[in-house]
């Protein structure tokens, strides 16, 4: 190794070592959480819409289907059945994409502290597509 590559140090924006923080702590708080409503699914502590022991039986069915099967609706009207086991595992499984966001998010607000607007901006833009998409409002069905 030559002294030019000893002597260069790697350098990381401090924007991007917020965002890896922020990530970092939304991955564990995200497994933890699956961890947890997961174990409380199974272990039958929370009520099911579901019994964990028909889970194989309507695995293979389409969103659709499966809400027909057991009675559920469709879209955002999970939020309101929170207090379900497998409902809480899936709203656990939702904290990595909505974590992600959010850190896209506040990442925006980093730049424009810094001020680096350019970057700011595209990463609003970002987390605004992400939220839309989340949304469903430009869902075609």
């Amino acid at each position: 190794m030559n002294d030019n590559a000893r002597d260069r140090r790697l350098t990381v924006d401090p924007v991007q070592l917020v965002y890896a923080r922020m990530l970092m702590w939304v991955v564990r708080i995200a497994l933890a959480a699956i961890f947890v409503t997961f174990v409380l699914y199974v272990g039958r502590v929370l009520p099911a819409v579901v019994d964990v022991a028909q889970v194989p039986e309507v695995w293979h069915l389409s969103a659709r289907n499966y809400a027909a099967e057991t009675g559920r609706a469709l879209g955002w009207q999970w939020v309101r059945d929170l207090e379900q086991g497998p409902i809480l595992v899936f709203a656990s499984l939702i904290l990595f994409p909505a974590g992600s966001m959010i850190v896209v998010g506040a990442a925006s607000f980093f730049y424009l502290r810094a001020g680096r607007r350019t970057y700011a901006l595209i990463a609003f833009l970002e987390f605004l597509l992400l939220a839309i998409a989340a949304s469903g409002l430009l869902s075609g069905g």
